[in-house]
Formats: structure tokens, C-alpha cells, sequence
């Protein structure tokens, strides 16, 4: 499964933005640019397919809060469009063998805007219109469906996609015009809605080493929280779970860290789990507490990056509190990782730029309260050639001015 573009409009300081994500793409731009509204904007379409529109909503602060500030309230919708690309690995075998025989890849459009009734700040907000659209990679367009702002909906599309619609009661009986068609759907929701999967399996994160030293809690399918909490309770999910993927996360630890012997997971006097690390030449074990920060950081980035789960990553800075040397090895396990999913990071280090090609980064800058986003490629024609014949290094480019108002 890959993002190929997301499209933002009026969602913070996002008015009118376009991203096109490589498999590993790096953001850069100075402080207050918009990087964090933009992994806050990943984050909210991520819980929009996961809990609703409401909820996501209420969880981020209110809509007030993530309107734009200068089109508030019912002056602008705030729209989303998203292009994901579903391979046949991805896919339900027994739905999408009778519905898709052919067996090739999807490409799935899923647009949808909000916006609230009145100026009221206590106002509600509805849809105002969705749509969704299915390509086939070599038949075509297999299934269109629109919805206004009455929540009329339309449908067309191959006739056996819209035969198996028209047998959907759900579909054609929308009451709450503050639902979403993939979250309403919930018979349909392991089958086409498949794009809704996906991206409820975001996860973005912005670790900390207090966050990445705190004990974990046991349960059934853990994950590491957006500051790196129970990451203990998660690399246990690892080591007995999925055993291939924790030998990688300790592979490259050891590859990082030569006198690391080994890292294990225990209980701690409170019931609940904690990180040990073993080292050569030491009697006994290494508390997370006592580690370095570099140490712990790097275990929670190898882990949050390669939760088998996760279809996304979005990692902010992930160079605080690491030496540049283990940066390095960083990026190099996450290119590894975005071989499978997309990782999308924002940095302001000179290291981390040095390392991706230069159609892998995107600058971001602000101006009249409004985020830009380009192609750090499409900024300079002659920037690919003169990078290739080792004129500059991007960092130094960067730090030239040469883009306006984008300096790492």
C-alpha cells in the first residue's frame, strides 16, 4: 500500500498545499513553517478513519482549532483529497477475487470536505460533499460514488460494483450529515474500503527520552505512543510476536552500538514492563533510566519505524539527542523499511539532508500566515545535475538562501 498524494486545504496554516511522498521523503524548513500542522494533519486523517469525523474533531481541539485562521468557521470548508495505491498483496482474496478477477493494483481517490454552519463558535459542521473513485491499473475507473451536502448519493461504476452497492442498505441512508461514507459503511468496511484501513494505520510520531524511558503496560496488540511511551510493552509484541522484525531492530542496535550484547524485556516492582540492556563487561544489566539518550531515541525510532502493522511513518526530527555517526545508521535502516511503507520525516540537521537525493525532499516556508510546500527539485532546474556532479551538498545549497524563507 503507498500514499501517492495528499492534498490539504485550510486545515491550520495548510490553506492549499499538495504532497507527494517518495517512498522515504524528508521535510525541511525553518521553525513555524508548518511542519508540525502538517504530521498534525496526517495524524487527524488517521483518526478520522479509525474513530470518525467527530471524534477525530473533538480530538484535536475543537474545529475552531484546526480551521485556517484567516477563512474561519463557515467561511471555507476544510477538504482532503487522498490518492492511495492498493497492491494485490494488499487485498481480500475471496472479495476481490469475484469483485476484481483481474488481480492488478488499485488506485483509490478519496476527496471529502467539511465546514461549519454558522460563525458560531459553538456551531456544528456537516459534509459538505465526498466522493470516491476506484481505477483499475489496467481496466479503468471500476466504481464512482459521489455525496452532496443533502447526503443524496450517486453510484456508477462496472455493474457488478454497483449491483453490490445497491444491496448495501447502509449506503443509501445516511441520517448524520457529520458521517463519512467508508466510516458509515460498516459491512463494507473489510472490502472497498480497504483505503480506510490504511490509513487508520498511520502512525506519527514525535519521540522524547522521557517518553521512551517510561514503563510499559501490557496488552494484546501494543504500540508506541507518539512520544515513544510503552515502548517496553511494544519490543516484548517483537520479540515474541513478530520474532523477523525484532531481529532486525536488535541487528541494527548492535551495528550502532558494538558492545551491546542484548536487549530484553521484564517486570518491574510496579507490574509493569521495562527495557534492560546488557552490555559486554557488565555484571548486570542497564536500565532505560540508565542509558544514554541517543540509546534509548535510536531503539524507539528503529521500533516505531518498523511496526509491521503501520502502513505510514511520519517521524518528526528524529536527529535530537543522536550522534550524527548513528543518524546515519538510522536513515539507513529506514530506507530499508520504506521499501514496504511510506516514512515521511522533518529535519533540521545538515546530516540527515546529506543522506536522500534530492527528489526526496520537500521544503516548507510560511508566508502571510499560509504554508508553502514544494519539490526542493522543482524549485531549481539545474539543482539535480549540479548535485549529482558533487558541485555542493544539499545542506549547503540549502544554507545558500537560494529558496526564499527555507533555511534547515
Amino acid at each position: 500500500m503507498r500514499l501517492l498524494s495528499l492534498r490539504i486545504k485550510n486545515f491550520k496554516s495548510l490553506a492549499d498545499v499538495t504532497f507527494e511522498p517518495s517512498d522515504l521523503t524528508l521535510i525541511v524548513g525553518p521553525n513555524n513553517a508548518g511542519k508540525t500542522n502538517l504530521a498534525n494533519a496526517f495524524k487527524f486523517l488517521s483518526e478520522i478513519y479509525e474513530f470518525g469525523l467527530e471524534t477525530a474533531v473533538q480530538r484535536a481541539g475543537g474545529y475552531e482549532n484546526i480551521a485556517h485562521r484567516k477563512r474561519r468557521r463557515s467561511k471555507a470548508a476544510i477538504s482532503f483529497e487522498m490518492r492511495i495505491e492498493i497492491f494485490p498483496k494488499d487485498m481480500d482474496g475471496g472479495f476481490f477475487r469475484r469483485m476484481h478477477p483481474n488481480g492488478d493494483s488499485l488506485e483509490v481517490l478519496h476527496t471529502f470536505s467539511f465546514q461549519a454552519n454558522k460563525q458560531n463558535i459553538k456551531s456544528e459542521f456537516n459534509i459538505v460533499e465526498e466522493f470516491l473513485r476506484v481505477d483499475s491499473e489496467y481496466g479503468g475507473a471500476l466504481l464512482e460514488i459521489s455525496r452532496n451536502k443533502k447526503s443524496i448519493i450517486k453510484i456508477e461504476g462496472k455493474s457488478h460494483w454497483v449491483k453490490f452497492l445497491d444491496n448495501l442498505q447502509e449506503v443509501n441512508d445516511i441520517s448524520d450529515r457529520s458521517q463519512m461514507l467508508l466510516t458509515h459503511w460498516t459491512h463494507f468496511s473489510n472490502h472497498l474500503t480497504i483505503v480506510g484501513t490504511i490509513a487508520k494505520h498511520w502512525a506519527i510520531f514525535k519521540l522524547n527520552s522521557n517518553g521512551s524511558r517510561s514503563e510499559g503496560i501490557p496488552t494484546p496488540n501494543p504500540h508506541v505512543e507518539q512520544d515513544g511511551s510503552n515502548l517496553p510493552a511494544f519490543v516484548d509484541y517483537l520479540i515474541h510476536k513478530r520474532p523477523e522484525s525484532w531481529e532486525k531492530v536488535e541487528s541494527a542496535m548492535r551495528a550502532i552500538i558494538p558492545e551491546l550484547t542484548g536487549i530484553s524485556v521484564g517486570y518491574l516492582h510496579q507490574r509493569t514492563l521495562g527495557l534492560f540492556f546488557t552490555e559486554e563487561n557488565f555484571g548486570r544489566p542497564w536500565t532505560a533510566e540508565e542509558v544514554s539518550d541517543g540509546t534509548i531515541l535510536t531503539l524507539a525510532m528503529l521500533c516505531s519505524a518498523i511496526d509491521p502493522r503501520t502502513t505510514l511513518v511520519f517521524m518528526e526530527e528524529p536527529e535530537n539527542s543522536v550522534h550524527p555517526w548513528i543518524i546515519r545508521e538510522i536513515i539507513s535502516f529506514l530506507k530499508e523499511v520504506s521499501k514496504e511503507k511510506n516514512v515521511i520525516l522533518t529535519t533540521h540537521s545538515h546530516t540527515v539532508i546529506d543522506l536522500m537525493h534530492p527528489k526526496d525532499i520537500w521544503a516548507i516556508s510560511r508566508e502571510s500566515g499560509q504554508s508553502i510546500l514544494v519539490r526542493l527539485s522543482e524549485t531549481d532546474e539545474d539543482l539535480i545535475s549540479g548535485w549529482e556532479n558533487g558541485d555542493f551538498k544539499l545542506s549547503d545549497y540549502l544554507d545558500t538562501g537560494l529558496i526564499p524563507n527555507v533555511v534547515p
